[in-house]
């Protein structure tokens, strides 16, 4: 509005907005303001939307029972004959020789499994730190709201995932690859996405702003290790198999958000469910009949 000088909401830009109340909730911490669905922000209320369904269906187009039973978890109406056909999935085995993927709610189970599965690999680690600048404080800030770990280290062979979008547009946020060596004289690693692109993988940097103050700033290889996930990064990922764990499930969402990461049942594996695991959001579905 601003900027063009036009006081109509955005100033008069077209905006088109996608997303799904189903998913997981606005993530909301204990020393911050709390926040909520955009459907409470004045943004949306001045804007006045036109809201539009997309009812095709692509990723589960193959599965028509899976597909039934996903809209079943909307819905909030499972029948007894789909809570068993998805029970049924705890232990199976998918394709073995695909690459499969644990989701997990914690990040601590998460970083469990990766570390032990790093171990396994034959070779010498590479070690990458995080160099830091700024005052403690907002270091500490910076740290809370970047996936970045402080100490990386990889081996040839690693599964890992990339947590920052390329400037250059070789690989964004949510990227998943293999280590397959390491640059001479830098030692940056050299990762094979699933898309079969080949990269060398450059430090990057995360900066916390205030104004046109930096605060402070972080600086590290992009890289997160992968054989585990948190069903919260999963988000909006089709994954080719799926191992999923919900026994820790604690918001509603996120057994829908880790199911419908698979084409299809066959590509399913279930460790564990709770009472949680199934539960969508009142207020979605709130806004969903409004």
């Amino acid at each position: 509005r601003a900027v063009r000088e036009v006081d109509e909401p955005f100033g008069g830009i077209q905006v088109i907005l996608c997303g799904d109340f189903f998913q997981l909730p606005p993530v909301n911490r204990n020393d911050s303001k709390q926040g909520s669905f955009i459907t409470n922000s004045n943004a949306w209320v001045e804007g006045d939307f036109t809201v539009c369904y997309l009812t095709e269906q692509y990723r589960q187009k193959e599965d028509s029972d899976y597909t039934d039973i996903l809209n079943g978890i909307r819905a909030g109406v499972l029948t007894r004959r789909q809570l068993a056909a998805l029970q049924a999935r705890a232990g199976a085995v998918t394709d073995p020789w695909s690459a499969v993927t644990r989701l997990l709610t914690t990040n601590i189970d998460v970083d469990t499994i990766n570390l032990g599965r790093l171990a396994e690999l034959e070779g010498d680690g590479v070690q990458y730190e995080m160099v830091t600048s700024g005052s403690k404080q907002y270091v500490e800030q910076l740290m809370r709201s970047c996936l970045a770990p402080e100490a990386l280290e990889l081996k040839i062979g690693a599964h890992v995932m990339c947590i920052k979008n390329s400037l250059e547009k070789k690989y964004v946020n949510g990227s998943l690859g293999i280590v397959e060596g390491f640059e001479k004289h830098t030692n940056f690693p050299i990762v094979r996405l699933t898309n079969e692109k080949l990269i060398t993988v450059k430090p990057d940097t995360w900066e916390l702003v205030d104004g046109d103050k930096k605060r402070a700033s972080a600086t590290q290889i992009p890289l997160r290790l992968a054989w585990a996930i948190t069903v919260h990064k999963s988000q909006g990922m089709t994954l080719d198999a799926a191992r999923v764990d919900l026994s820790k499930a604690f918001v509603e969402g996120m057994g829908y958000v880790a199911l419908s990461r698979v084409r299809g049942m066959e590509h399913l594996a279930l460790d564990g469910l709770n009472g949680m695991a199934l539960r969508v959001s009142p207020l979605a579905k709130q806004i969903d009949a409004e």
